[in-house]
């Protein structure tokens, strides 16, 4: 990989990696399948601090990624819907997220970013672009969490509708993780929808084909 942009120029990056918990070396400029793990993730995404640390206490990305995972399941989403929903941030396992004004300026940490995400994805069989109930879920998941972690409720939530305020409220936001906990729950909840994933995928495939039959 090779772009030139606001903070690359033509100099091939090929060769630059990062070192991950678990010891494998990440290339974020020359990126392989090869060189994601579950437990890397896992480990970093429940290391990192949501809103850049700016709330009352620590609460991790892997905890929100399991939030919007749950809250997939609660609006009937799928188990592929769900595992993506797991794994919607774990770009940020391997680079530092940015709040989104910062990152309007910086085109090209947007489409490192978006790389990684996608290289995850294929790594594990999922769709590359984001399902709109995940989406949905992710803005839910972020708005309960804007009421319930900061000590002064943030301008915006004002902008909110009706349905959006009911959606963020309907549910509690779940009681902050360790870093351990949250850690060992993310890949437990991985494995798990894993595990039924390939099931689903198993079923689906016999759907199809006992259809084509008739």
């Amino acid at each position: 990989m090779n772009r030139k942009g606001t903070f690359r120029n033509s100099t091939n990056l090929d060769h630059l990696f990062i070192v991950t918990n678990s010891g494998i070396k990440f290339h974020p400029f020359n990126l392989s399948e090869d060189e994601i793990l579950l437990s890397d993730i896992a480990h970093a995404l429940s290391m990192k601090c949501r809103w850049n640390g700016h709330i009352d206490y620590f609460y991790s990305v892997a905890q929100h990624s399991i939030e919007v995972m749950k809250e997939v399941e609660y609006i009937g989403g799928n188990l592929i819907e769900q595992m993506q929903a797991l794994l919607h941030d774990a770009s940020e396992a391997y680079m530092a997220d940015l709040p989104k004004p910062i990152k309007f300026g910086l085109p090209d940490f947007v489409q490192l970013e978006d790389d990684i995400s996608r290289v995850i994805m294929k790594r594990y069989n999922l769709p590359l672009e984001m399902l709109s109930k995940v989406d949905t879920a992710d803005r839910t998941v972020l708005h309960r969490e804007a009421y319930a972690l900061f000590k002064r409720e943030p301008g915006w939530l004002s902008n909110l509708s009706k349905d959006e305020i009911k959606c963020a409220k309907r549910l509690p936001l779940s009681i902050p993780m360790s870093s351990h906990q949250a850690s060992l729950e993310f890949k437990q909840q991985f494995n798990a929808v894993w595990s039924d994933t390939i099931e689903f995928r198993i079923s689906e495939e016999h759907k199809k084909k006992s259809q084509q039959r008739l």
